[in-house]
């Protein structure tokens, strides 16, 4: 009667742990919705679980934030702060993601390493992909973002490919979209943080 009731105990954290963090191994690129603004873009984080390995206590995510009121712009956070969570490892079958080894070197690198927020060349889906994957990439998939160099350069079939569009983007074009996107990105540091 024990070993059953041991056994109902361990299931039903296994159930609220997954509840609570979804379905997330170490190394997972976690996105949010933006939380205030336009919501143009995705917020992008690493999941690390609570396992408290980088010092970072119960703190589950690791991810870029544009302000950074004690100098450092990589931090641990709580996955519950940040909305709801989906997991996007989203350029998994086009690179491996690296070994937990090697995400723990990445980690471990940013933490004091991350330089200031730049939302074209250093943000978080910058950081998010560099830690899983080695190398910082940029896309915002399935954002008005991602979309907004498509929409802007124009054609359907562009759209279907937001890489080739940012490639072929030039001019005032570009111009119009990097400053919604700045203004967005001051809408988003104006907006009050939970927790």
């Amino acid at each position: 009667m024990k070993n059953v009731i041991l056994v109902a105990l361990i299931l039903q954290l296994v159930i609220t742990a997954v509840e609570l963090y979804g379905d997330y191994t170490f190394g997972d690129i976690i996105s949010f919705p933006g939380r205030c603004g336009q919501q143009i873009f995705e917020h992008f984080a690493v999941y690390v679980g609570p396992t408290n390995q980088f010092g970072q206590g119960d703190r589950d995510i690791f991810h870029r934030i544009r302000v950074a009121p004690d100098g450092r712009y990589c931090v641990f956070d709580y996955i519950k702060n940040q909305g709801v969570p989906t997991k996007r490892n989203y350029m998994d079958g086009t690179w491996e993601k690296l070994s937990d080894d090697n995400i723990n070197r990445n980690i471990i690198a940013m933490i004091d390493n991350c330089g200031t927020y730049d939302l074209r060349e250093n943000n978080c889906e910058h950081l998010a992909t560099y830690v899983r994957y080695g190398r910082a990439y940029l896309r915002q998939p399935g954002s008005i973002g991602g979309w907004l160099f498509c929409l802007f350069y124009g054609g359907e079939r562009q759209c279907s490919n937001a890489d080739r569009a940012v490639e072929n983007m030039q001019g005032e074009n570009l111009q119009i979209i990097l400053e919604r996107l700045q203004q967005n990105a001051r809408n988003e540091n104006d907006c009050p943080t939970s927790g």
